[in-house]
């Protein structure tokens, strides 16, 4: 008999192939037509021109960027954040379609080196540099609108670029610089807050979409993350942070694929409220067992589940996986062995 875990793998995966986040198909002139490849940039245009090339000189800093602190990672040995870098930049280059024609050249920064790096001021620039990107794509955008309406191949293409765009395919880097800290205690009922709660808490249901999870509608979970991480910037003593730290652990964990900042999430919501009523022990260790592959704290989470959240969790397969993972190594070695 399958797991409940299993089964959301396979949903998971379900999800995936359905293409429920499949980026938005390029616009073209006619149904029958051939795609856009380039979009010409009058030189004599000096409005034009200095739009283009700002967006241009911003997506080839962030490039660059990107480029940097994936050789960083690379370098030290850290092979989560390695690939969140990969998963950026190529976020980056799958979001445009076209190329600009009658632009000047525009020469990347020069290569730099790693020695003594700060992933610190790493990690900042490529934050920086995408803010400015996508600012800069926001402007083009607007000016063709202004220029030419929302109808134009030129506006259409670039808003499409940015609809194809993910948000939630850009990191932080470090998590500690997004993620509030351990200490806060969710003390007073906030109206606001809870109202803002409730917007979150809706858009993360119909998100899901309980009755069909293959066909999660994944913008509805990333703006239920901005509803959720703006109630807690703007009303940190409201009691309603540690739930809303659950469901943001919780959509990173299944719908972003961000294991890290997901495990870090749920951790807050315990933090915040030990005896907050969602299985937050029980998604953390089965994100440590299975995605991150460390079982030692999987074990310890698993164990504190059964202690802090036997209403929540699911008791049975948490005491199976305890089990399994204090066999001793002979015995598993047998056991994988029969099979």
């Amino acid at each position: 008999m399958k797991s409940a875990y299993t089964i959301f793998l396979v949903l998971s995966g379900m999800m995936v192939q359905a293409g429920c986040d499949a980026r938005p198909e390029p616009p073209k002139p006619t149904w029958y037509g051939p795609k856009v490849e380039f979009i010409a940039v009058s030189p004599s245009d000096s409005e034009e021109q200095a739009a283009v090339v700002a967006a241009e000189k911003a997506r080839v800093e962030y490039d660059f960027r990107l480029d940097v602190i994936k050789a960083y990672y690379y370098k030290v040995g850290c092979l989560d954040k390695y690939n969140w870098a990969c998963t950026e930049l190529n976020n980056l280059n799958e979001s445009q379609t076209f190329r600009w024609n009658g632009l000047p050249q525009i020469i990347p920064p020069e290569k730099e080196s790693l020695e003594g790096a700060s992933e610190q001021l790493l990690a900042e620039r490529v934050v920086t540099t995408k803010r400015t990107y996508l600012d800069a794509v926001e402007g083009v955008a607007k000016f063709y609108e202004k220029r030419m309406g929302s109808g134009a191949m030129q506006t259409r293409l670039v808003r499409n670029m940015q609809a194809r765009f993910r948000p939630h395919e850009t990191f932080v880097y470090i998590p500690e610089a997004e993620i509030p800290p351990a200490d806060l205690k969710p003390a007073e009922v906030i109206s606001a807050a809870d109202a803002l709660f409730e917007r979150g808490l809706a858009l993360y249901k119909d998100g899901k979409n309980l009755d069909l999870p293959a066909m999660a509608d994944i913008p509805k979970l990333r703006k239920s993350l901005d509803v959720f991480r703006e109630m807690i910037a703007k009303y940190p003593r409201s009691n309603k942070i540690a739930l809303a730290a659950f469901y943001i652990g919780d959509v990173y964990r299944q719908y972003a694929n961000n294991y890290p900042l997901a495990v870090r999430w749920l951790e807050r919501a315990w933090q915040w409220d030990p005896h907050v009523p969602k299985p937050a022990r029980y998604y953390a260790a089965l994100t440590y067992d299975y995605k991150l592959h460390n079982r030692g704290r999987a074990l310890e989470l698993y164990r504190e589940c059964l202690r802090l959240e036997r209403d929540y969790a699911d008791v049975n397969y948490a005491t199976g996986r305890i089990s399994d993972l204090t066999q001793p190594p002979e015995k598993v070695d047998l056991e994988e062995k029969k099979k």
